[in-house]
């Protein structure tokens, strides 16, 4: 549970001991949607989503931070969203805290510049079970489906190459960028 701050701390050290004691990259991809109009969404389901989305990431990324490379292959990558930048309709516990992440993360690649280590984003657009219920309703689909230039929905194989990009030395000189992958939604 990314909001637990003791469960990350551990799983960092953890997983910094399986690597002789440094990490490489961070991926902060917990997340999960609770959509509502405005109107209804509850302070219990805004601070859910927040909690998840941006202390999870803030939990996640300081209980990693003693252990991320400083060579210059420590990397901590962001999954927001489009909802992040540009908002959508039903969902502003959701867009909130993606615009979080994204605050995140510039925030961080300044800082973390010094100690030679990259904080990036991705924003993509993918069929995957999250994006199930947009993608079978009809109504939804066809709204979404006009918004996306490609007119298509992304494989998550197809987002995958984003993430190997800013994890290896191609990204070395890039840091604080939010890339969507969205077919062009965002742009």
């Amino acid at each position: 549970d990314v909001r637990d701050r003791d469960a990350a701390d551990a799983a960092m050290a953890r997983a910094a001991g399986l690597t002789e004691g440094v990490l490489h990259i961070l991926v902060n991809n917990a997340g999960v949607t609770d959509p509502a109009m405005f109107a209804d969404t509850t302070v219990d389901s805004f601070q859910r989503i927040h909690d998840i989305h941006v202390l999870g990431a803030f939990n996640c990324s300081q209980a990693a931070l003693p252990f991320l490379a400083t060579d210059g292959k420590g990397r901590i990558i962001n999954v927001t969203s489009s909802a992040g930048i540009t908002g959508t309709l039903g969902q502003v516990n959701y867009s909130a805290a993606k615009a979080g992440i994204i605050g995140i993360t510039k925030s961080l690649a300044r800082e973390l510049a010094r100690k030679n280590i990259l904080v990036n984003a991705l924003a993509p657009l993918a069929a995957t079970p999250m994006t199930e219920t947009i993608r079978t309703n009809e109504k939804f689909a066809a709204n979404m489906l006009n918004r996306i230039p490609l007119r298509r929905w992304a494989s998550p194989e197809e987002v995958a190459g984003a993430f190997v990009f800013l994890a290896t030395d191609a990204a070395s000189f890039v840091t604080g960028q939010v890339l969507p992958v969205d077919g062009g939604m965002v742009m």
